[in-house]
């Protein structure tokens, strides 16, 4: 699916200003008032090269990124509509500690069941490919299939725990000080 095709579908992937909740496509901001900052400001004409989804990590969006927001997508008709559709926002799209962060300006226990289903998924899929993830990297911690981490280790900066030792993976890390 294009970028277009993706926000067609799902409006909830526009680019938003995440104090206003005005997206990019609504004529106020092709018009100066979208950067609260400089109210003057005007956006260009929104040419859909950016979409929320693109901050998810690519194995992630590949593996289940298009069936999260239809099933988020399913569940905001059901529970109001065109309007829930189109007042739904993202706020953030991120990885922490190797799970998927999925931030929004408001929700349900129905959408918050489908963001928690696959911040579990996202434990077990490969950030980089999507593949079925084997290995956990200490440090930063993501993780990781086979071949990507078989990757990875060969430039000496990253070590991994095999997934079964995944919880295990926060006590073997160094110990840090904070200043």
């Amino acid at each position: 699916m294009t970028n277009r095709e993706l926000c067609e579908r799902y409006p909830f992937l526009i680019p938003s200003n995440r104090w206003s909740g005005m997206k990019v496509t609504d004529p106020q901001a092709q018009k100066g008032g979208f950067w609260p900052g400089n109210p003057e400001a005007v956006l260009e004409p929104y040419e859909y090269d950016y979409t929320e989804l693109d901050d998810m990590p690519e194995g992630w969006r590949r593996a289940f990124g298009e069936q999260m927001c239809e099933e988020i997508r399913e569940e905001l008709l059901k529970t109001g509509g065109e309007k829930a559709l189109e007042d739904y926002r993202i706020t953030q799209i991120k990885e922490k500690f190797g799970a998927l962060r999925w931030y929004t300006n408001w929700t349900t226990d129905a959408i918050e069941k489908i963001i928690d289903k696959y911040t579990a998924l996202s434990e077990h899929i490969c950030i980089r490919c999507g593949k079925l993830a084997t290995h956990i990297s200490l440090g930063w911690i993501s993780p990781y299939c086979d071949d990507c981490a078989a990757e990875l280790s060969k430039t000496g900066y990253i070590d991994f725990a095999p997934i079964d030792d995944a919880e295990d993976a926060y006590l073997i890390l160094p110990e840090t000080e904070f200043t």
